[in-house]
This record gives C-alpha cells, structure tokens and sequence, in this order.
C-alpha cells in the first residue's frame, strides 16, 4: 500500500483548518487503510507493506505555509515544527495499534509496517551527513523560492520525492 493520509492532512493545513478539526479526520483515514486491507485479505493477499506518515513539520511545503510561527514552536535540532511532527506521530500511532488488531484478527497474514517517520529523521537531523545545506532556523531558509513548483512538478508527474532540501 502506498502512504495514505498525507495529502489529506496537508491540503487541510495549507488551507488554515483548525488542528483539531484535523485531528478528527485521523481516525477516518486509518479507517479507510483498515478496511482497504480487510478487502484485500477477502480478495486473498497474504502480505501487507503499510507505511506511516512522513514526519510533516519537516515538509518544505508546510514549513513555507507557517514560516512566521514563534522560535520556540521549532524543533532546534532539524527545524522542523513540533507541532506538526506530534500530528504525525499521532496519525501513526492510531495506525499501529489498528494494524496490531487486524493481525490478531488475522494471524495467517503478515503486516509489515513501514516506519517512514523513523526512516527519515535521520535526514533531518544530521542534515551535513547527506549532503551541505544552511541553517534551517534561519528566517531565510524557512521560505523555500521554488518549493511550490518542485512539489507540483513532482505532482504532475506522480513523482513520489521522499525528502526535499534546498539550500541558499
């Protein structure tokens, strides 16, 4: 399966909802993951690769929408916003345990969750280790010039880019 959620969270960020009203929306889309599995396990899948969300206060396209957010609402070791990345450790939260029941309920499947949260926090943290970028808490580097049309281009053409950087 492919990562479901993000898109639906971020369209409704970058329209200015209210964190809570998105918060609501979290159980429905791992409702919707859940039974997406559930019909295939009828249809007579047996292996299951789900992923977890990104880590999306590190996202160039929300850090660009929210760059005049307070310091202190920055992670200072990645600059990535907290608050957002607590929303997705919640989306991914609800996800395991969900897939933790299907698998009980299931046990002749396999599920094999994907940790995409964990796998790229390492980007974000020791950014010099893949590469040489700028301080990302400086106000210059939270407003990326061509994020907009990276990530559409990328839509476009159904890219599927992991992490985005940029550098001044």
């Amino acid at each position: 399966m492919g990562e479901v959620g993000g898109n639906d969270y971020n369209h409704a960020f970058k329209q200015g909802k209210n964190i809570e009203n998105i918060r609501r929306l979290v159980p429905l889309v791992v409702d919707i993951i859940s039974l997406s599995i559930k019909e295939l396990i009828e249809l007579g899948a047996v292996t299951f690769l789900v992923p977890g969300n990104f880590p999306i206060g590190c996202s160039p396209s929300l850090l660009t929408n929210f760059h005049g957010s307070e310091k202190d609402q920055y992670d200072p070791l990645t600059g990535c916003l907290t608050w957002l990345n607590q929303f997705s450790q919640h989306h991914n939260e609800l996800l395991r345990k969900e897939l933790e029941n299907i698998q009980n309920l299931h046990p002749q499947i396999n599920i094999i969750y994907v940790d995409y949260y964990k796998a790229s926090t390492p980007f974000y943290q020791s950014p010099k280790n893949y590469g040489t970028f700028s301080d990302p808490l400086k106000q210059e580097n939270l407003i990326a010039k061509y994020t907009f049309w990276y990530l559409n281009l990328a839509s476009k053409f159904r890219l599927a880019p992991i992490i985005c950087f940029w550098s001044n």
